[in-house]
Order: C-alpha cells, then structure tokens, then sequence
C-alpha cells in the first residue's frame, strides 16, 4: 500500500530486540593523482560486501543498541585487502548516533521531530573522525522529502540529501607543507516509515586530500540494498 504524505508523516527508526537486516553493499571507487595539475596516475576499485545489522536492546525512549558486520566479498584499495568490520552503536529514533565504536558519523539520517510533507526539507550536521585529527570533518547535510517509491517490494519515501562541500586542515610533520582534505556528498535514502528501517540507500561522495601540490580526489558511489530480514 502506498505511503499517504499528504497530511504528513512522521520520520523514525524503529528497534525491536533481536531484529536483523542484512543488507547488499556495493561500492565503486576511482581515484585520479595529479601533481602541479598534471595527472599522474588513476586507480579504479569495486567491490560486494554483506551488512548484517542486529539489535542487541531498546531504550525506554526509543533507541536502540546495534551491531552491524560487514563481510567484504574479496577486494582491495591500494593493496590492501578488506577485512571484515564490526560495529557498535547506540542510535536515537531520529538517527542521531550517541555512541559508536566505529567512526563517528555523526547522524545516519538526522530525522525531525515533526511530520514532514511531500516536498518538505530540514537539515542536520553529519560528523566524521579522521586518523590523526584532533577535531572531526563536520557538514550540513541538507534533506527533502521526495515522494514515495516502492523498493524491493516495500512501501518507500524516497528522501534526497545533499552534504555542503567542506574542508579542513591535516596534520603532516613537514615544515612549510600545508595539507587540506575536502568533502561533499549526495544521494538518496529510501525508508519503509511503518516499520522503520532503511531499505536502500544510494550514496555519491568526493573526496579530495590535498597535500602541497599533489592532489588525490577520490569518487565512491556505494548502494546498499535490504535483503535478508528477520525478526521484525
């Protein structure tokens, strides 16, 4: 049945205990080196991993307490093979992350509190640790409601974002050598509202360390697709 948005809805995560969600990743990764504006080198990367997302426990005022186990399906990144991750977060309705054992995102979605309708917009700040930073790569991430789409034979909203383009300074030991990165993202989340869960997202993100006058700009796009559920 289709989402009704006319009056408005109400946007939530919801956790039931011992609920999973297992979930297909797909990324794609291209990296292009130009030093001095000459390119000097290009790597391409792809690769599956399978997300499985439990909940451990619930709070009284709706949050929940997640582990999720990503499995990569083979591959590499310069080399270096991908390994298997395990996360734990405690996660409000809203999405916001109060405490995580993997980098801090922040916010997974930044819900509001209020109904939105059709064409409705809000926005959050999304936060990342880096290795070696003191202070993390904040950005308003920008938010609108728009439409409803089914997926994988479930009822969807289809929510846009778009995460304003920042930049901050990177720690390097040489003298007289600055060292920035940049980031800016989009893309397009679909959530099941009466069950509360994300049934796909579709993520585009830049990514442009630069040290000098090198520069190693990196685009990833990354899909991830509800498969195996249970419990909810």
């Amino acid at each position: 049945m289709a989402v009704n948005l006319a009056s408005g809805i109400v946007l939530k995560m919801e956790f039931k205990p011992g609920s999973l969600l297992e979930y297909r990743v797909r990324t794609k990764m291209s990296q292009e080196v130009k030093k001095a504006g000459d390119v000097i080198g290009k790597q391409n990367y792809e690769w599956t991993a399978t997300q499985t997302q439990r909940v451990l426990a619930a709070e009284v005022d709706g949050s929940g307490h997640l582990v999720t186990i990503s499995q990569p399906q083979g591959g590499e990144v310069s080399g270096v093979p991908l390994t298997r991750g395990v996360v734990y977060t405690h996660m409000t309705p809203q999405g916001d992350i109060r405490e995580t054992s993997g980098p801090d995102a922040g916010a997974a979605f930044s819900f509001p509190a209020d109904a939105v309708k059709e064409g409705g917009e809000w926005s959050g700040t999304s936060r990342l640790s880096l290795p070696g930073v003191a202070k993390p790569l904040e950005a308003v991430t920008r938010y609108k409601l728009a439409g409803t789409q089914e997926v994988a034979g479930y009822a969807c909203v289809k929510i846009e974002l778009v995460s304003d383009e920042t930049t901050i300074d990177l720690p390097i030991d040489t003298p007289g050598v600055t060292a920035t990165l940049t980031v800016k993202s989009k893309g397009a989340i679909y959530f099941e509202p009466t069950k509360g869960i994300l049934v796909k997202q579709e993520m585009s993100t830049v990514s442009i360390p630069a040290i000098a006058d090198a520069t190693y700009e990196t685009h990833t796009e990354l899909t991830q697709e509800l498969g195996r559920t249970d419990g909810l």
